[in-house]
């Protein structure tokens, strides 16, 4: 079994460097030619992805949509794949906030912040679960596209033991970068990077 995690398109937030979260921000026109770029990629490696989930914030979707050329009624939408939630801070620009949150940015799986803002532990439960579940329900003839955040990626990394989750907010993922693993022996592999330039 193949899974490759997607980041989806860049969004006016990313550009203006705000913090997203679960706020619905769509692709910008940059976005939408990234993820086609990614189709592209996609098809020069020669992937047929048998199931595409997705988050349900909009970002994620459009660029699964462009990057398969699925319909949107094709993809399977898991509320475990909303991005890092930051709450009350969630839209504000990260420059405002990063001394607010620096015990968040330093020092990850013991911050509590409290305003709403998600903690790391439970981030990397669901992703975890996610993963988990995956394992069980396919099998192994199955190509599976999972369009995220690079939060989600970042959790995904460090519930499968290939980041410090110390590291969590260094070297995030650009947008339509992605991940490639492959399921061998009951664990999941990396086979694959393509990290694109981050923002």
């Amino acid at each position: 079994m193949r899974v490759v995690f997607l980041r989806h398109g860049r969004t006016e937030y990313n550009e203006l460097r705000r913090l997203q979260g679960n706020i619905d921000i769509p692709l910008s026109d940059t976005g939408r030619a990234q993820a086609m770029k990614a189709r592209e990629e996609f098809a020069e490696r020669g992937y047929v992805f048998t199931h595409i989930y997705t988050s349900p914030l909009s970002r994620a979707v459009e660029t699964a949509v462009i990057a398969t050329g699925k319909p949107e009624e094709a993809l399977i939408k898991d509320e475990r794949l909303l991005e890092y939630h930051f709450g009350e801070y969630d839209g504000r620009p990260f420059d405002e906030v990063k001394e607010e949150l620096d015990k968040l940015f330093n020092d990850p799986m013991n911050a509590d912040v409290g305003c709403g803002v998600e903690t790391l532990p439970h981030l990397l439960q669901r992703v975890g679960d996610f993963l988990d579940e995956i394992k069980e329900k396919h099998d192994a003839h199955d190509e599976i596209l999972v369009s995220v955040h690079g939060g989600i990626i970042q959790g995904m990394r460090c519930a499968l033991g290939l980041l410090d989750p110390n590291e969590f907010w260094n070297r995030i993922i650009g947008n339509c970068g992605f991940i490639e693993l492959t399921l061998r022996d009951g664990e999941y592999k990396v086979t694959d990077v393509v990290f694109k330039r981050a923002y």
